[in-house]
């Protein structure tokens, strides 16, 4: 994983977060509408659970000893929604795009492969982890 790129990619979308937090629940819900039955009507508590969680993840990726007992937190407290790793990957195709779409002037491939390095390599196993335990 490339947590350099992850981080530099975060940092420069920082006047934007709240934007691609939006801009991804949006996508999801519009995409993949049988999931808006896990979420509550007002998105704000929710959308500033993933700002944070997201936050984690870029400044804690070079640190599995911070991240992945994170990460475990997370699949655990998701598992009442029966959710597998098709879940997890619509997760993370319409979150790369919007990340991908809000930092235009810095993305690139590498920035691509970083981001979705990372959520098949570290966030999507140790979530799934956490849903199994």
């Amino acid at each position: 994983m490339n947590t350099e790129i992850i981080g530099q990619v975060w940092d420069a979308a920082a006047g934007r977060r709240v934007d691609i937090i939006e801009t991804f629940y949006g996508r999801f819900l519009v995409r993949y509408p049988q999931y808006k039955r896990h979420f509550p009507e007002t998105m704000d508590h929710q959308m500033e659970k993933m700002a944070d969680a997201i936050s984690t993840l870029a400044r804690c990726a070079e640190d599995p000893g911070v991240l992945h007992p994170h990460l475990l937190k997370i699949g655990r407290a998701h598992q009442a929604y029966g959710l597998n790793s098709t879940d997890l990957h619509n997760f993370k195709e319409v979150f790369v795009e919007a990340v991908a779409d809000a930092c235009p002037d810095i993305w690139n491939p590498r920035c691509e492969r970083a981001w979705n390095d990372a959520f098949n390599e570290v966030i999507i196993p140790a979530v799934e982890e956490g849903l199994r335990a």
